[in-house]
C-alpha cells in the first residue's frame, strides 16, 4: 500500500532531546541501547500519519493519545517480540512477519489474556485472537516509531474492546519514520512459540531440580528492558523456544546462573576439619608407641584427594588438598595428656560440571585435646575452631544458538566470590586398649559435633549475572565406632590400621540461597548435604628413633557420593 503524507509527518515532527515517557512496564519509548533520538511527534499526528499508510480514516489510534511518540534510529541491532496469530486464514490477521514489535522484558512471564490486555491486540472478526510469538531481530540503520500503546475500548471494525495498552511498541513496518519500503527482513522474524494461556517466555515449569529454583525465581523478576540481565535471559528464551521437546539445554544453561558451587564450601570445609581432628586424636589413645611423660612436639604434612559426584541439585567436583599441622603434646601423669595444636590447610576444587569453575578455600585452625585413662579404659576428646576464608570463579558459558541473525546469544562470564566462614567442632571417644596375640586392639565410640557459620557475600566481574549469597549456619551430630589395631613388624616398626564407621544423627543447612545481585528477592536451592553413613579406613607404618617416631599414613573417607584418600607424613619429638 502506497506511503501517504509523508512530507507533512515530517514537518509535524518536533525534533527534540525530551526525556521519553516511562510505560508501566520496565521499557521506555527511547531506551534501546545505542538508539538514536531524531524527533518527536503527538499521538495525533501518528494517528494522521497511519491513516496515510493505511489509506484510511478507519484506523485505531497507533499510540495512547495525548501522549509523545518518538522517530528514532538503531544504531547496533536488538531483539525485539511480535505477537501473531496461527493459523492465519483471513488476510486481516497479523502474521508472523509484520510492523509491530514489544521489548521482550515486558511481555516475558506474562499471560494470553494480559499480552492482548496491554498492548491492546486485535479481536479479529471471527473472535479469534493472537496465540504466537516470534522474536524479530531489527538491524542497525532501522529507522522506526516507538511510543506507548493506547487503550482500544471500542475498535473501528465494530470488534469492540481489544484491551487497555500500556505497553511500549514499535512500528518497524512498511513506511516506518517515513521510510518507504520494509526496512526489517522477513528472515529477522525467526524463533517462534506458542503463546499459552498461561505465563509466556518462562522457564521454571520446564525444569527440574536446583533449575526450577533459579528458573522460577528468574521468572518473577522485574528485569529492566535492555539491562544486562534482560540480554542474558535472552539466551535463556531462545533455548527455551528452540527446544520444545527438549529441555536439557535450557535445563543446563539455567544451573550456571544458580550458586551450586557455593554448596560445595561446606564439604570441603568439613573435609579439612577432619583432617585436623584426626592429627590432635591420634596425639593419643591410637597405635603410635607411648612416649615416656613430659613435653613432645609433633608435627604432621598430608595431601589429600577428594571427590563429590554431581547430582540434580549440586555440580560434583574434585579437590585437593595439602596441608601442614604441628603441635606440642604434655603427659601430667600417665593416666592424664592434653595438649595444643594447630594447621594450615588448603583445597583446591574444580567443578568439571558447572562450566569448568573452580575455587579454593583456604583454612586456620587450632585446637585442644586431653586424654583421660582409668585403668584399661580410656576418654579421648578434641575440641577445635577455625576460620576459612578463599575464592570461587564461578563461570557461565553457554555457546550461542545461531538462531537470531548478527546477534549472539553465547555468554561467557566470570562471576568472582569471596566466601568466608568460621566453624568450631568437638569430637569425644570412649575406648579400651587390649592385646591379643602381640596385636594391640583399640576399639572406640564417640560422637562429632560440627557447627559452621558462611557470611553473606556478593560476587563481582559478571554484571547483571552476579549473585548475592546469603549466610547461613549449619550443623550435624555424628556417631562414631570403630578399631584400631597396631601390630609390631619389628623391635622400632608397627604396622598400625584403623576402620571407623560414622553414622549422621542429625543435620541442618544443606541448602544455598542467593538472588541476582541488585535484584529483589531470593531462591533456595537444596545442595548436597552430608552423606548418611561414612567408612573411614586407614593404614600406616611408624618407625622409632632415639626420643621420637616417625610414620607415613594412608586414611580414607568413602561415603555414598563422597569419597577421600589422604597420604599423611609425621613425626613426634619428646624433650
Amino acid at each position: 500500500m502506497a506511503f501517504r503524507h509523508t512530507t507533512a509527518i515530517l514537518t509535524g515532527l518536533a525534533l527534540s532531546g525530551a526525556p521519553p515517557a516511562l510505560a508501566a512496564g520496565t521499557a521506555t519509548a527511547t531506551g534501546i541501547p545505542g538508539l538514536t533520538v531524531l524527533g518527536t511527534a503527538s499521538a495525533e499526528a501518528m494517528l494522521t500519519a497511519f491513516q496515510g499508510i493505511y489509506g484510511t480514516t478507519q484506523v485505531n489510534p497507533p499510540f495512547e493519545l495525548g501522549t509523545t511518540a518518538y522517530v528514532v534510529r538503531t544504531t547496533q541491532p536488538f531483539v525485539a517480540v511480535r505477537s501473531y496469530v496461527s493459523p492465519r486464514d483471513l488476510s486481516s490477521k497479523a502474521g508472523q512477519t509484520g510492523g509491530w514489535v514489544m521489548p521482550i522484558a515486558e511481555m516475558r512471564g506474562l499471560t494470553r489474556a494480559q499480552i492482548l490486555d496491554r498492548w491492546a491486540l486485535p479481536v479479529y472478526s471471527d473472535g479469534t485472537r493472537n496465540n504466537r510469538l516470534t522474536l524479530v531481530v531489527v538491524p542497525a540503520g532501522v529507522s522506526f516509531w516507538s511510543g506507548v500503546a493506547g487503550p482500544i475500548t471500542n475498535a473501528v471494525d465494530g470488534t469492540g474492546n481489544w484491551g487497555q495498552g500500556g505497553g511500549i511498541q514499535y512500528y518497524v513496518g512498511w513506511g516506518a519514520a517515513g521510510v518507504q519500503g520494509y526496512q526489517v527482513p522477513a528472515a529477522n522474524y525467526t524463533v517462534t512459540g506458542s503463546a499459552d494461556p498461561g505465563p509466556v517466555l518462562v522457564t521454571g515449569p520446564r525444569l527440574s531440580g536446583a533449575a526450577k529454583a533459579v528458573g522460577t525465581y528468574l521468572d518473577g523478576l522485574p528485569v529492566a528492558a535492555y539491562s544486562d540481565l534482560d540480554r542474558a535471559l535472552l539466551t535463556l528464551d531462545v533455548l527455551n523456544l528452540t527446544g520444545p521437546a527438549d529441555a536439557a539445554p535450557l535445563q543446563a544453561a539455567v544451573r550456571q546462573f544458580g550458586p551450586e558451587v557455593y554448596g560445595a564450601l561446606p564439604h570441603a570445609i568439613d573435609h579439612q576439619r577432619t583432617l585436623f581432628l584426626d592429627a590432635l586424636g591420634r596425639r593419643s589413645g591410637g597405635p603410635e608407641a607411648t612416649l615416656a611423660p613430659g613435653l613432645t612436639v609433633w608435627t604432621r604434612a598430608l595431601g589429600s584427594a577428594a571427590r563429590l559426584d554431581g547430582t540434580e541439585e549440586m555440580a560434583g567436583y574434585r579437590s585437593v588438598t595439602w596441608a601442614g599441622m604441628g603441635g606440642a603434646d604434655y603427659r601430667v601423669s600417665d593416666a592424664l595428656e592434653v595438649g595444643i595444636g594447630g594447621a594450615y590447610l588448603r583445597s583446591r576444587l574444580d567443578w568439571k560440571d558447572a562450566g569448568s569453575s573452580a575455587g579454593r578455600v583456604e583454612t586456620a585452625m587450632l585446637g585442644v585435646h586431653g586424654t583421660y585413662t582409668l585403668g584399661g579404659v580410656f576418654l579421648n576428646g578434641q575440641v577445635a575452631g577455625g576460620t576459612s576464608w578463599g575464592d570461587v570463579s564461578r563461570r557461565i558459558a553457554i555457546a550461542d544458538s545461531g538462531a537470531l541473525p548478527g546477534v549472539s546469544t553465547a555468554i561467557a562470564r566470570t562471576a568472582t566470590g569471596k566466601p568466608r566462614a568460621e566453624s568450631v567442632a568437638s569430637r569425644l571417644d570412649l575406648g579400651t586398649h587390649a592385646t591379643l596375640e602381640g596385636v594391640r586392639v583399640t576399639p572406640f565410640v564417640g560422637l562429632q559435633h560440627a557447627w559452621l557459620h558462611g557470611r553473606r557475600f556478593t560476587e563481582s566481574g559478571a554484571d547483571g549475572l552476579n549473585l548475592a549469597v546469603d549466610g547461613r549456619d549449619g550443623q550435624s551430630l555424628r556417631s562414631r565406632a570403630g578399631v584400631g589395631v597396631a601390630y609390631p613388624l619389628a623391635a622400632d616398626w608397627t604396622l598400625d590400621g584403623r576402620l571407623l564407621w560414622s553414622q549422621r544423627l542429625s543435620a541442618s543447612s544443606a541448602s544455598v540461597s542467593a538472588g541476582m545481585a541488585g535484584q529483589p528477592g531470593a531462591f533456595t536451592i537444596g545442595t548436597t548435604g552430608e552423606s548418611a553413613w561414612s567408612v573411614q579406613p586407614a593404614l600406616g607404618l611408624s618407625g622409632r628413633f632415639a626420643g621420637g617416631y616417625a610414620y607415613l599414613r594412608y586414611e580414607g573417607d568413602l561415603r555414598r557420593n563422597y569419597r577421600a584418600h589422604a597420604a599423611v607424613a609425621g613425626a613426634a619429638v619428646a624433650f
